[in-house]
C-alpha cells in the first residue's frame, strides 16, 4: 500500500488495507449514498471504488470478489447443482439405460431426440434448462424426452449416428 491517500492526494496517511485515508472513505461513503439514490447499484459502487462487489467491505485481491465471498458463491452454485442432479437422477434412475454404469460421476442426462442444444439455447443455458426440468418433475410433468446415459455412451451415440457403440457390437 502507499504512504499517500490516492483519492485526492491530501498527504494523509490510507486506512490500514486501503488506499484512501480515513476522511476521503468518509467522502467516498457520502458520495457513494448519493449514487445509489441516484441509480447507481451497489454493484456499480463497488465495483468503481475497488470494493468486494458482494460484502462491500473488504478490498478483492483479484477480480471484484474478496476470497470469502468468492469461495462462499462457489460453494452455494456447486451444492445448488448438487441438489438439482439429485432430483434429476431420483426421477430418470441412477445408472446407464445402456450399460449399467451406475457411478453418479460418470452419468450425464441424455437428450433422447438430440434435441439439447435447442433446448439449451431457449433457456439460455445448461444450468437453466435442469433447473426448469427439475421444477416440472416437482410438478408432477416431467418431460418423457431425457433419460440418463453414462458419458461413455452418451459420447458414443453422438458419434456413432445417433446408436450407442455398445448396441453396435456384434453379439
Amino acid at each position: 500500500m502507499s504512504d499517500i491517500c490516492c483519492r485526492t492526494h491530501c498527504n494523509n496517511t490510507p486506512a490500514p488495507n486501503r488506499k484512501s485515508c480515513r476522511r476521503c472513505l468518509d467522502r467516498s461513503i457520502a458520495y457513494n449514498k448519493k449514487q445509489v439514490t441516484a441509480g447507481y447499484s451497489f454493484y456499480q459502487i463497488t465495483k468503481n471504488n475497488g470494493l468486494c462487489t458482494s460484502c462491500g467491505k473488504v478490498p478483492p485481491e483479484s477480480g471484484t470478489m474478496c476470497a470469502s465471498c468468492h469461495t462462499r458463491i462457489l460453494g452455494n452454485a456447486k451444492n445448488f447443482r448438487n441438489r438439482i442432479k439429485t432430483i434429476l437422477y431420483d426421477h430418470y434412475g441412477r445408472s446407464c439405460e445402456c450399460c449399467g454404469e451406475n457411478n453418479l460421476k460418470f452419468l450425464s442426462i441424455d437428450h433422447i431426440n438430440n434435441d439439447g442444444n435447442l433446448q439449451r439455447l431457449q433457456f439460455k443455458g445448461q444450468e437453466k434448462l435442469f433447473t426448469h426440468v427439475a421444477k416440472q418433475i416437482a410438478s408432477g410433468i416431467a418431460p418423457t424426452d431425457l433419460r440418463v446415459l453414462c458419458h461413455n455412451c452418451n459420447f458414443g451415440r453422438q458419434h456413432n449416428g445417433g446408436i450407442c457403440p455398445h448396441k453396435d457390437l456384434p453379439n
